[in-house]
């Protein structure tokens, strides 16, 4: 069993910290899920380094494995899951609607990518105009 109260948190949520989490909510990814911060970092550090160009999955990946002790491996694979129960519809917005010529759910980068351009207030018109790998 991991100690996860040694992974240091900062101890206010930025705005965009908190814009990330409601809209994470709202595509019904449940916050005890772990994959639930993996993608809230993930968000964070691809909306951070925009400009930057270092937003490839297997970096992301790796900062966030450092950040909790775990494996890139894991991080991928939790946010895999967390991706599928949002796809299953529990939230208010359906992933589903959104990605309709997909049967099993977006893959990792899509999905992310996809949630910066709905935290930015970037989507609009069809769900298959916003769709985006990081």
């Amino acid at each position: 069993m991991r100690n996860y109260e040694s992974v240091q948190r900062p101890a206010k949520k930025t705005g965009l910290e908190n814009a990330v989490r409601r809209a994470i909510v709202d595509f019904g990814i449940p916050p005890y899920i772990r994959g639930y911060l993996y993608i809230v970092d993930a968000i964070i550090i691809i909306l951070e380094n925009k400009e930057k160009c270092i937003c490839s999955e297997d970096i992301i990946y790796s900062k966030i494995a450092s950040k909790y002790y775990t494996t890139p491996a894991r991080v991928e694979k939790a946010i895999h899951h967390a991706v599928e129960i949002s796809w299953e519809g529990l939230g208010k917005n359906n992933l589903k609607s959104w990605f309709p010529e997909k049967t099993d759910g977006p893959e990792n980068g899509i999905f992310l990518g996809f949630m910066c351009k709905w935290i930015n207030g970037e989507t609009e018109g069809t769900p298959e105009a916003n769709v985006q790998s990081v």
